[in-house]
């Protein structure tokens, strides 16, 4: 359960129905009928379905929804911008107004978080290379540096578009695991 100190207010923390509400629609429904104000809860790829993509050309210029994003959203995808407050998105060519109010929570990621990828990290050779991909230039920089300190010797942030070659790493005699 995600009702941890100090992630919600203590009233909505205490509040079962909070957290199952009665009435969640678990089927696509055709926009033009959606209740409003509505309320559109997604990860950071958004606009990844063309459903969803006709859904926020819809209910993002109305000020009644509320999207909730949840995890990390990179800063060039619709989710990143919508973050960052932007207006208007374009989204299949159209300018879409964003008059809907936008939170972001990144504490309901699906992904391990540091301490957990340190830990399966101890199971791997401090000179095995590491790729940093999934997070902001500066998050990356900033983990590439504590994941020095931990004694990490090959950690690396590629540069965006620059193919890395993992089989010279391979044929260097590196160590090579993929993280789950």
């Amino acid at each position: 359960q995600n009702r941890r100190a100090g992630w919600f207010r203590p009233a909505v923390a205490a509040d079962a129905d909070a957290f199952s509400p009665s009435e969640i629609l678990t089927t696509v429904p055709s926009h033009g009928n959606l209740p409003r104000p509505s309320i559109v809860i997604s990860t950071s790829d958004i606009t990844y379905t063309a459903w969803m993509r006709t859904l926020l050309r819809s209910l993002l210029p109305e000020a009644s929804t509320t999207v909730i994003l949840v995890g990390y959203g990179d800063p060039d995808t619709a989710a990143g911008r919508l973050k960052a407050g932007m207006t208007e998105l374009v989204i299949d060519g159209h300018f879409t107004p964003v008059a809907a109010e936008v939170h972001a929570f990144r504490c309901f990621s699906g992904h391990g978080d540091a301490a957990d990828i340190d830990r399966w990290l101890g199971n791997v050779a401090p000179a095995a290379p590491i790729f940093l991909l999934h997070a902001g230039p500066d998050e990356l920089h900033a983990r590439a540096a504590e994941l020095r300190q931990l004694g990490r010797r090959n950690v690396h942030v590629p540069e965006p578009g620059k193919p890395i070659d993992l089989t010279a790493l391979i044929a260097a005699g590196h160590e090579t695991q993929v993280l789950p």
